[in-house]
């Protein structure tokens, strides 16, 4: 193009120096008509090659030019753009895709919490996070609960106590009369959604994570979804803070996600200022598990960063996370596998993971038990077996026979070579210590890894995924509330 070879001002000192050569006198009326025809022309399609195209001035604008409410995304000059899409987003090839809509007051947020039992630890989670968010209006819960028949204060249901403890409590402080406060005690449990299973059928976190995900049905395409544990409190404000974080990464596919700092007194003022910096795993009987964070301080600008970890009790997306890359309900009678499991298939679907800039979730690990254990039987050890033997494949360590992963194996947007030379992390084998590097991993050093098809993955905001209530699974009950 000529606007790339030449500046507007040095056509324009052409344009009239030719000009004035034409209309000398010695040139007669001819040649004076025919500079001025000339000159119309030369204006005209020098105007279109100089005058840049919205292409062109979308490439030129610099990260910090980008307005977020104009629904367009940021490119540079060396990124290759890949098409448009439907909302009129130009899609930069390997991505990442833009999110598609600012999150806003109204955009739902749903709390995704499975318990085994904890009843009344469940039911004081639900209550902390309605009454600490700064808009609980679009605060929506679904809560898979594996309960007991014997009663007692370890079978109590989490949402039968949160309706008669918690909730008339939350509502007379957020109404002026009782009319209202009946009023607000209909709408809350109106985004309430609960089922139960009975204590046999709970066979660990991440097997009942996996039904739940299965269950989760949602209105909107822009709503976002927490899942967290059932005992838990949060942060002043916390909704509002997480999704200005997760904002912050330009980035539809993000996904939030570490380990929670412990629930204490003075949580707020010693929290404030720090992240927790998750990054790496270590071996325990062969399956990745992820290694302790660290509380690091986190200075003024600080966005979140990248890391190769999954965490369960921390993990902050859009919705279509749950349904395009579910919780595998297969890893049944585990505990260590199902955090690698998910943050591998969500790496290689082409979701990126970040560590949240801020701590806004609290975890009370006073009387974290897991006692889903007591209700295994030999069948079930058998069963626990073939969940590792599912990690096995999906890792491609090798170990035995293979079994078909169907809906829970990798996505085709990166490879698993992809992710083991990006995270550096040791798989325990020799087909993957090759590509591994002398030195420590520093999640803040991370780079993105580009996705195969970018438009195939902005598609699949809208379309795909896990098919609800698949025939031959457990049912949970529905409380009908």
């Amino acid at each position: 193009m000529w606007n790339n070879a030449i500046s507007g001002r040095a056509m324009r000192h052409l344009l009239l120096r030719y000009c004035s050569w034409l209309v000398r006198p010695r040139k007669g009326a001819f040649l004076a008509l025919l500079a001025i025809v000339t000159l119309s022309i030369l204006i005209m399609v020098f105007h279109g090659a100089l005058q840049p195209s919205v292409e062109a001035t979308m490439a030129s604008r610099q990260p910090e030019d980008f307005d977020a409410g104009d629904g367009l995304p940021k490119v540079t000059e060396k990124d290759p753009v890949s098409g448009i899409d439907a909302q009129g987003r130009l899609l930069v090839s390997g991505g990442p895709v833009k999110p598609f809509k600012r999150p806003n007051s109204a955009t739902p947020v749903h709390l995704v919490i499975s318990a085994f039992r904890d009843g009344e630890r469940c039911a004081r989670t639900l209550a902390f996070a309605l009454d600490k968010a700064k808009y609980p209006s679009r605060l929506h819960f679904r809560v898979l609960q594996a309960l007991g028949k014997g009663g007692g204060a370890k079978d109590t249901s989490c949402v039968h106590h949160f309706m008669n403890e918690y909730l008339p409590r939350f509502c007379q402080k957020h109404s002026n009369e009782e009319t209202a406060a009946r009023v607000c005690e209909r709408e809350v449990m109106l985004r309430l959604k609960a089922w139960t299973i009975p204590l046999e059928e709970g066979m660990g976190p991440a097997h009942q994570r996996g039904l739940l995900n299965e269950m989760l049905d949602f209105q909107v395409t822009d709503a976002m979804c927490m899942t967290t544990d059932s005992h838990m409190d949060f942060h002043h404000d916390w909704d509002e803070l997480t999704i200005a974080d997760w904002y912050a990464t330009d980035n539809e596919f993000a996904v939030l996600t570490t380990y929670p700092v412990r629930m204490e007194d003075g949580q707020e003022e010693k929290s404030l200022g720090n992240h927790v910096d998750l990054c790496g795993y270590e071996l325990e009987r062969g399956i990745p598990r992820g290694k302790t964070g660290s509380v690091l301080a986190t200075r003024q600008g600080d966005k979140p960063y990248f890391t190769m970890n999954w965490a369960a009790g921390f993990s902050f997306h859009r919705c279509h996370a749950d349904r395009n890359v579910p919780v595998d309900k297969h890893l049944t009678w585990i505990f260590t596998g199902e955090e690698v499991s998910r943050a591998v298939r969500l790496w290689t679907h082409g979701y990126d993971l970040y560590l949240p800039s801020g701590i806004t979730v609290y975890h009370n690990y006073t009387a974290a038990k897991q006692e889903f254990w007591r209700y295994q039987g030999l069948s079930q050890f058998l069963t626990g077996h073939f969940s590792r033997q599912r990690i096995s494949a999906l890792l491609q360590l090798g170990n035995g026979e293979s079994p078909d992963l169907g809906l829970y194996g990798l996505g085709s947007q990166r490879s698993l070579e992809q992710w083991v030379k990006w995270s550096q992390v040791d798989l325990g084998t020799a087909r993957w210590s090759k590509f591994l590097r002398v030195g420590s991993m520093k999640c803040s050093k991370l780079k993105r890894v580009p996705v195969k098809d970018v438009q195939r993955l902005n598609a699949s905001i809208m379309q795909g995924g896990l098919p609800l209530r698949p025939a031959g699974t457990i049912k949970p009950v529905d409380l009908q509330l």
